[in-house]
């Protein structure tokens, strides 16, 4: 990680037995958050990591089953803060997941075969908001949906 402030390079590695370092690798996104910890989304079954560059992790959400708080999918493609202060985590075969401002579990996307507004697929690759707070999501299929 570059800091702007020292002109200094730090590695942010995975340390086996340390609960405060990365859980696995690689990294597919990094969020910088306004209090200046990052948010990491770690494609190979790592989860989403909340992570302060001081204290290592913050908290982690993984994949659960017996809990419907936390992410279903720990395939983790993109992580976004929108403006309204939500967090959204896209998956690769889990679909889109918010997190609302000062809440502590995930609202669930998914896709649904018989609900034309639903996700058009649960495998999501990135997300990005337009100057109109629309969010957008890209997915790994072809398909596409206009509404």
């Amino acid at each position: 990680m570059h800091d702007p402030r020292t002109e200094a390079f730090a590695g942010i590695e995975r340390v086996t037995g340390d609960p405060h370092s990365l859980p696995a690798r690689p990294v597919s996104s990094v969020l910088t958050d306004t209090d200046g910890t990052l948010w990491f989304g770690l494609p190979e079954g790592g989860g989403l990591v909340h992570f302060d560059l001081q204290s290592g992790v913050i908290a982690r959400f993984a994949s659960d089953s017996s809990s419907s708080i936390g992410l279903p999918k720990n395939l983790i493609e993109d992580v976004m803060r929108t403006r309204d202060g939500s967090l959204w985590v896209a998956t690769s075969g889990g679909g889109l997941h918010r997190l609302p401002p000062g809440a502590s579990s995930f609202e669930h996307f998914r896709h649904a075969a018989s609900d034309t507004g639903s996700l058009i697929s649960d495998d999501l690759l990135f997300l990005q908001q337009d100057r109109a707070g629309t969010l957008w999501a890209g997915t790994a299929d072809a398909r596409c949906r206009r509404r």
